[in-house]
Parts: C-alpha cells; structure tokens; sequence
C-alpha cells in the first residue's frame, strides 16, 4: 500500500522524504494513508536539502551529494526492514553512529525473515540510487512484482475493495481515542519561555500561518 503511495507521487516527480511509522496512519476503513508531506517536494533533477529522519535517511541525503525521489525507496526498505525487526537497521544510541552505519551500509538481516522479504529489502537498501529498486526500468511496478508482494491485486487494494486484517473501532470522523495522549503546548504559559515573536514573521512567510500559539 506504501509503495502504491510512492509510486504514485514518484511519477509526478515527489519526493516525500519523510517515510516512517508515525506518518502511516490507519483511515477507518483499515487502510493506511501515507501523512505529514511537510518536506515533500517536487524535484526536477536534483535537490540538495538536508532533510527527514535520522534513522531512516538515505546515503546520498548524509553525502549532500543531491538527491530525488530514490530517498523514499530507500526508506521504504528502512521500514520494511522495521516492519521485520522491530526497529530500523541502523538504529544507534548516538545519531552520528547511526550515519556512518548508514554511509557503510552496515546491517544485518536476522535468519527468522522470510527468503522474500529478505531479497526486497536488500534491493531497496542499495547506496546507488539509481541501482535501488523502485529506480530501475519498471519502476514501482518491480516491487509490486515482487515475490512479496505478487500475491497483493494493486488494482482492487488501491480501490480499497480488499479485505482488511483490522480495522480501527471509530465513533465518528472526530473520534482520537485510538491515539495516544500528549500534553499540550497550548496549554498555559510552560513554553511561553522557548518563543521568540522576532521569528513569527519569517515562518509565516516559509510554512504558512501560525495557529496554535
């Protein structure tokens, strides 16, 4: 279904460049949507942004060396190796750690993944962008054509005409007890402290309104 997403923005030349489990949500039919497109962008050849999650960042976002939609099969194969170990492959208590594992390509894939899952992560977790999959020739349709993934029908799943395994139990479109809870910043004053207004003005201009503060 992720793939369905990328594939979908990489043909129009988007890169979403933020690709991890916080921003797959379940809609309440128990389909995931692919969310948070703050730094998705509309790459002609090259953009040279540092940009995204530690963890999950490709090797040519850490080289500066200018990227384009390739970052997001690469982190697909980040969280497809998360989805299998219960953490990315490159995690590290220190983030720098973390780079040079990624720039090294250092990982191991544990001997209770299947053959297939295997086989996809490790094309997708390649350093040279334009020999990852999802790059080459066939596009998105190489990973839809994968052993993984050949037994998923695209067509019935992106018209949301496949059973789902769960789904989430909502009241209503409003309802947020699936989520959970986090203190609020516009509660109070506790973080009147970290504001500096001098900045309100150069936001606005870069991300839109301010709202909440």
């Amino acid at each position: 279904m992720t793939a369905a997403a990328l594939g979908f923005h990489s043909a129009r030349g988007i890169a979403h460049r933020d690709l991890k489990l916080e921003n797959l949500l379940f809609d309440a039919d128990g389909y995931l949507k692919l969310v948070d497109f703050g730094f998705a962008k509309k790459i002609e050849s090259r953009t040279f942004t540092f940009c995204g999650t530690p963890d999950y960042l490709a090797p040519e976002i850490l080289s500066h060396a200018g990227h384009n939609h390739a970052v997001d099969w690469w982190t697909l194969g980040v969280l497809s190796y998360e989805m299998m170990h219960g953490e990315p492959p490159f995690v590290e208590d220190d983030q720098m750690a973390t780079f040079k594992r990624i720039a090294a390509l250092d990982y191991k894939i544990r001997s209770h993944v299947p053959a297939d899952a295997k086989d996809l992560i490790k094309k997708m977790l390649v350093t040279n962008p334009a020999k990852r999959m999802g790059m080459l020739s066939g596009a998105e349709k190489d990973i839809f054509n994968h052993p993984l993934c050949a037994g998923i029908d695209i067509d019935k799943m992106l018209k949301k005409q496949l059973k789902v395994p769960w789904s989430p139990h909502c009241k209503d479109p409003s309802d947020t007890s699936n989520f959970d809870s986090y203190p609020s910043m516009s509660s109070g004053k506790k973080y009147d402290k970290y504001l500096d207004k001098k900045h309100d003005a150069t936001w606005e201009k870069e991300f839109g309104p301010i709202c909440g503060l």
